[in-house]
């Protein structure tokens, strides 16, 4: 019988504990590669606002595969082709954005588990190396399948949403979800607190994106688990322009 790998992600979802993501904003699997090799859980490919074809993400969920860091791949839309296509390159996980609706999660559920669970189709795809050996429905449990809670939609629909059999957690977009509701900063920490409400009654982790560890430690505390922290492209001219900054003060 084969050893089903087990997605560590999941593991610390379930077991309670926080599991910390960084972000890659455009095509590269060398950057891929450092991501993984700095020790974060997950590393979130984000396929929806980035200039990335198949071949490249593919090219980072391989890289990251060199590493004991977690690849989940953020798709171009909340589509049963997105789904299928991210998983069977071989992503442990995926994001669906702009889910507003009960029947667009039901969707992305049923696309991301193979039959009885769902309705995945059974193709060809790195999805064989990942989980060698294993049976389409054995690899069910292994996968990481979130939705993104980012428009005003979205909350007043939360309950419905989360609770959808298959979902594994929720991700809060916090800059789209302040664009629905007018950039007021006041209505979407209120619209945030609500989505985090609904989703402990329903016993389904929380995530969100936050551009510091500070702010990831301050989330941890309201009891966000799946967390991803600023992204690579940001960090690089991050310390760019500390190291400038440092040279012309002198």
């Amino acid at each position: 019988m084969p050893t089903i790998p087990e997605n560590p992600v999941l593991a610390k979802l379930r077991g309670g504990q926080p599991a910390i993501g960084g972000w890659i904003g455009f095509a590269s699997s060398y950057v891929a590669e450092l991501m993984g090799h700095a020790g974060y859980d997950w590393v979130g490919i984000d396929a929806e606002h980035c200039a990335m074809n198949p071949e490249s993400i593919q090219a980072m969920i391989q890289a990251l595969h060199t590493t004991d860091t977690v690849p989940i791949v953020r798709l171009p839309e909340a589509s049963e082709l997105a789904v299928k296509r991210a998983l069977d390159m071989g992503a442990r996980g995926i994001i669906a954005p702009m889910v507003k609706t009960r029947a667009e999660a039901e969707l992305v559920a049923g696309a991301s588990h193979y039959p009885p669970d769902g309705f995945r189709s059974v193709g060809s795809g790195r999805w064989k190396f990942v989980f060698d050996g294993a049976t389409p429905p054995e690899v069910n449990p292994c996968i990481l399948t979130a939705v993104m809670i980012e428009h005003i939609q979205a909350v007043e629909n939360a309950e419905e949403i989360l609770s959808v059999k298959g979902l594994d957690c929720y991700f809060i977009g916090p800059t789209d979800l302040g664009a629905s509701l007018g950039y007021d900063s006041d209505k979407t920490a209120a619209a945030i607190k609500q989505v985090l409400s609904v989703g402990k009654s329903l016993g389904i982790p929380a995530g969100i994106h936050v551009p510091t560890g500070e702010l990831a430690c301050k989330r941890i505390a309201e009891g966000f688990q799946f967390i991803a922290v600023s992204e690579a492209g940001r960090l690089a001219a991050a310390g760019a322009e500390q190291d400038l900054a440092q040279i012309k003060a002198r």
